[in-house]
């Protein structure tokens, strides 16, 4: 394989994987629930821990939580997000977020991706309320 094509190929592949988690940033701060809706695979889940409680349930659960927040835009919350990672195999990936301030608590998520045809989607959200 040419070097030079691949490394393209990945800058390129991380450079999408970042945009669709700026998106599930953007929707964040913003409540854009159809944005978040397009970023999440149909059939993704979240896992992690609110409060100490363990949680595991469809993306779509997620995503009407989100519905019934008033996002940070709207509150004037101090949101921030950070990309921490991005590593990308192929046609998956995975990418490491830190959140701060949003709906009072602060965040690591991990996401998984998955590509088909030229279209990454989150597949699952791990996370780990860390406030």
């Amino acid at each position: 394989m040419n070097d030079a094509k691949f490394d393209a190929d990945q800058v390129s592949h991380i450079d999408a994987v970042r945009e669709v988690i700026l998106d599930y940033v953007r929707s964040a701060h913003s409540g854009d629930i159809e944005l978040l809706t397009a970023i999440f695979h149909a059939d993704a889940r979240m896992y992690g821990f609110l409060n100490g409680d363990a949680t595991n349930v469809p993306i779509s659960e997620f995503i009407d939580m989100v519905k019934g927040f008033t996002a940070p835009a709207q509150s004037g919350e101090p949101y921030r997000a950070t990309i921490a990672s991005i590593t990308v195999h192929g046609s998956i990936a995975v990418a490491d977020l830190r959140e701060v301030n949003y709906q009072g608590m602060d965040f690591i998520d991990v996401f998984s991706l998955l590509r088909t045809g030229d279209r990454w989607q989150i597949v699952t959200k791990c996370y780990q309320q860390l406030r």
